[in-house]
């Protein structure tokens, strides 16, 4: 242990141990609620030439910055806009750290700067390579919770019983871009609907997270 906190310290690896520190800062800030997860929400939108609109929910704001298609095309390697910002951030962070210590170690034993500089290098597209892997997974969860959290979205939409539904909670399967999504219903005026049957959301209730449903040939009447 003590020979790994002094490589962390060393110069070649210093910049990532302090990136890894801010990120240990930050998860122990949120497991005890004094930060949200979504702490930096960056969204972006491509119109014409690009425009990137970005917002921070910090003390301050910044807004209307302008790229091009190179930033474009990072953004959404890194699904940025798609997953919280500070969990790319963290496990970018995670991965250059553990592979600048572990690369200083065994290939630039005198821990040369100078020899350090393709090793960083190298660190940089091995890390980008392990979040695209990740990224792949955490993007298609993030987007369900997204879709679960805006019920407006959810409006409308036809769902199959998963589960008999009436006054007492059933479960529906909301099929969504590919991804399915099972929800938590009721149903309108507590009317009774079997297993298998096809019905719309027309509400719900905020503080339970429950969907309220009706059978979908009552609503088309």
């Amino acid at each position: 242990m003590l020979e790994l906190i002094q490589e962390a310290f060393l110069p070649v690896n210093m910049a990532f141990t302090i990136i890894l520190i801010v990120v240990v800062i930050y998860w122990i800030t949120v497991i005890f609620g004094a930060l949200d997860i979504s702490f930096l929400d960056i969204d972006f939108d491509v119109d014409g030439d690009v425009d990137l609109d970005v917002d921070i929910d910090a003390d301050g704001d910044i807004a209307g910055a302008h790229g091009g298609g190179v930033l474009q095309s990072i953004f959404e390697f890194m699904y940025v806009g798609e997953i919280p910002v500070m969990i790319l951030f963290s496990v970018m962070g995670f991965s250059m750290w553990v592979i600048s210590i572990l690369s200083n170690y065994y290939f630039n034993p005198d821990r040369s700067f100078i020899a350090a500089i393709p090793i960083q290098l190298a660190n940089f597209v091995v890390s980008a390579a392990i979040w695209k892997v990740i990224g792949m997974k955490l993007a298609g969860f993030f987007k369900k919770l997204d879709d679960v959290a805006k019920p407006r979205k959810m409006m409308g939409e036809i769902c199959v019983l998963k589960t008999s539904a009436s006054h007492e909670l059933g479960q529906a399967e909301l099929v969504s871009s590919g991804e399915s999504i099972l929800l938590n219903v009721i149903t309108h005026d507590g009317e009774r609907l079997e297993r298998g049957q096809e019905v719309v959301i027309v509400g719900k209730n905020d503080e339970k997270g429950i969907y309220v449903v009706k059978a979908l040939e009552m609503e088309l009447n």
